[in-house]
């Protein structure tokens, strides 16, 4: 019984409880449910001012349009490849890879039949002789060798050998000026004996004007019959005598005077082949230079390998003698100094109307990645006014050279590449938010 009652006052107790914790959740049901005044106030004040502050952000907050091109930076004097112009061995490597080389100087010698230092002593030796104004002295001081392994230039070496030893040997030998010489010698002896017959010239005609006066007088006499005709005669005789023997002396001093006129024209014809023919021989050594410079030419271009440029040059896959290379590879490459660089940009046609010179272009390069180094600040300086290949054409301006925004110094090499933004159109969010619904709207 007792514990009946107990299980019944316990019920009661739970009902009771029940019933207070409903009551309890509807009080609170209530309180949630009616939401306060200051909260409907203040709420759609907040909501407005920050409405407010997005569109004052978005008016504010402006950024540009992004186009990208691909860019090439080279520098102002590129880089040249040095190609193979046969096919062979390598026989010298005249230089180191990375070695500082100057324009002309040669680098590589593809093998032929040749020797090369036999080549290269007959090139100082045709220099020489190209830049003499008297070829004698040089040729005399400095006799070509006969035995030099020059393969093709083998002609052309023969030509200059023989032309300038027959060019010594004609002034060496002097036969022209000696038959002048025996000449000379000629016209003064005939000199000699007209001052003889010059100096006979007087007497004879002295001793002429005595015996034609004798004879006038023995006209005289024979007349008056003082002396005989016989004696008369001998008088005349002996006047007739000395009138031959003075115009006897007379024509040999003309005869003198031609004879010397004709050995000054036999020295002044022999005088004149003489510098005819010498004039022929050095001719033909000039003539013998030009050719075996030529073909001294002919031989670097097809087996010597020179630096079109001055610079460093790094060989591609040639690092030894005996090395075999073809025609047309690339042996080498020569990088000029680097001073000033060249940025040229492909521009794809998208959105190409948009880019104008001017605009700001930052270069992003493929080696030195921007978040690390930064990028190269540029302009545009022009845009081809056609397209070529579906692609403009860019110049562009570097306004530091190779130093990044980052304050970064890239490295000077000769080529680099990268993908350039160029930044166009400066506008507001708000501003493109409209343009785009406006021209939907306009659609």
């Amino acid at each position: 019984m007792e514990a009946h009652n107990n299980h019944h006052t316990n019920s009661r107790e739970a009902v009771q409880e029940n019933v207070l914790q409903q009551a309890r959740s509807e009080e609170v049901q209530e309180i949630m449910g009616r939401m306060p005044s200051w909260i409907l106030r203040w709420g759609i004040t907040i909501i407005a001012l920050l409405l407010l502050l997005l569109l004052a952000g978005a008016a504010l907050f402006r950024y540009p349009d992004v186009i990208p091109a691909v860019v090439h930076i080279s520098s102002a004097n590129p880089p040249v490849t040095i190609q193979a112009q046969n096919s062979g061995r390598i026989s010298h490597l005249l230089v180191s890879d990375k070695q500082d080389v100057l324009q002309g100087m040669p680098v590589a010698v593809i093998e032929n039949a040749a020797v090369y230092e036999d080549v290269q002593q007959l090139k100082r030796y045709v220099q020489l002789l190209d830049t003499a104004t008297d070829l004698l002295p040089v040729l005399q001081m400095n006799r070509l060798q006969g035995h030099l392994q020059v393969g093709m230039l083998q002609p052309a070496y023969t030509g200059l050998f023989q032309a300038s030893e027959a060019y010594l040997f004609f002034v060496t030998t002097h036969y022209d000026l000696e038959k002048v010489a025996h000449l000379q010698a000629q016209v003064k002896g005939y000199g000699a004996l007209s001052d003889e017959l010059s100096k006979k010239e007087q007497p004879l005609q002295e001793q002429l004007k005595l015996e034609r006066g004798s004879a006038e007088i023995d006209s005289t006499l024979v007349a008056d019959k003082v002396i005989t005709a016989a004696e008369y005669r001998n008088a005349r005789q002996r006047y007739l005598n000395q009138l031959i023997n003075t115009e006897g002396n007379r024509s040999n001093q003309i005869q003198n005077q031609l004879q010397q006129a004709e050995y000054r024209k036999n020295i002044s014809e022999t005088m004149q082949q003489h510098f005819s023919k010498r004039f022929e021989l050095e001719q033909q050594v000039r003539d013998a230079i030009k050719q075996l410079t030529a073909a001294l030419a002919d031989w670097e271009q097809r087996y010597v390998l020179k630096s079109p440029v001055a610079g460093k040059v790094s060989f591609f896959s040639v690092w030894a003698i005996n090395q075999w290379v073809r025609q047309g590879e690339n042996i080498a490459m020569v990088v000029p100094p680097v001073q000033q660089y060249i940025a040229k940009g492909t521009l794809p046609l998208f959105k190409a109307g948009k880019v104008k010179a001017g605009q700001e272009v930052l270069v992003k390069l493929n080696t030195y990645p921007y978040e690390e180094y930064g990028m190269l600040k540029g302009r545009v300086a022009h845009v081809s006014p056609v397209a070529m290949d579906t692609a403009f054409a860019l110049d562009i301006t570097l306004d530091s050279n190779l130093v990044t925004n980052a304050g970064i110094q890239i490295p000077r090499q000769a080529q680099l590449s990268g993908i350039g933004e160029i930044l166009t159109e400066d506008k507001s969010v708000l501003l493109r938010l409209f343009e785009r619904f406006y021209g939907r709207w306009r659609r």
